[in-house]
């Protein structure tokens, strides 16, 4: 097959080469995506979380209250000091909740915020400046974000992993998003650090399905075929200085 093809591109003009390469490039692109969104990489039921560990089943939906620090802070601020040395216009929030840690990066970047239910309807009616978008990421299927608004932006995904009853559905997701995205932010919560060791579930959270180590956290991404970037420890919110929380620095294919 492959010589085939090296045997028509051989054959065509300069200019028609060029855009035989440009529909392959795509079309390879686009079976990425589909192969990714399909949660095509089977995962272990335990999702790579020690032996003996409790899931929660059925979770609470996380309708976010005010509280009196700033979770996931340091995500944000991260994404914000990426975004400036790639020279990004956008801030890409998957899972946003109801938009507070997002909001504040505008005007200095262009907003985007997916999330359902009242947590979205709050970003509406705070927010008019954002671009907000109603999306269950526990259902198949690509983000609903076109390939033009990702390739200008920093993907952030804050702490919402640890509520999904398949997160394999939006590392799919969120892999898909990175043949377009140059960088993604992945963060959820050390359960090591935060619980202890001998803590065996469910989360005391009870919005949270499932919480996992740092070296379990990267066995999962690694199997999810995300495996070009770094994970790291920072800080949890803006008032404790403990590094308890996962962050996950992936690259997309672009760069």
């Amino acid at each position: 097959m492959l010589p085939e093809i090296a045997g028509r591109i051989r054959s065509l003009v300069p200019e028609q080469a060029r855009r035989f390469a440009r529909e392959l490039e795509s079309a390879l692109r686009d079976a990425r995506r589909r192969t990714a969104a399909q949660g095509a990489r089977p995962l272990p039921d335990r999702y790579f979380i020690k032996a003996g560990y409790r899931h929660r089943e059925s979770p609470r939906y996380d309708e976010q209250t005010e509280i009196g620090a700033n979770w996931q802070a340091s995500v944000y601020e991260e994404a914000v000091r990426l975004a400036e040395e790639l020279d990004l216009k956008r801030v890409v929030d998957v899972g946003c909740g109801d938009g507070r840690k997002l909001a504040p990066l505008h005007p200095r970047f262009a907003v985007a915020g997916l999330d359902y239910g009242p947590n979205l309807e709050l970003c509406r009616a705070r927010y008019a400046f954002g671009t907000w978008i109603e999306h269950d990421l526990e259902q198949k299927g690509t983000l609903p974000l076109d390939g033009a608004l990702l390739r200008d932006a920093v993907v952030v995904c804050a702490d919402v992993i640890e509520h999904l009853v398949r997160p394999e559905i939006l590392l799919g997701k969120l892999a898909a998003a990175l043949e377009s995205a140059p960088l993604l932010l992945l963060s959820t919560p050390d359960r090591d650090l935060v619980r202890g060791p001998a803590h065996l579930g469910p989360p005391p959270n009870e919005s949270h399905v499932r919480e996992w180590s740092l070296d379990e956290f990267a066995s999962l991404l690694v199997a999810s075929g995300l495996r070009d970037g770094t994970v790291r420890h920072i800080r949890s919110n803006d008032v404790s200085p403990e590094r308890h929380t996962i962050l996950a620095t992936l690259w997309g294919r672009r760069n």
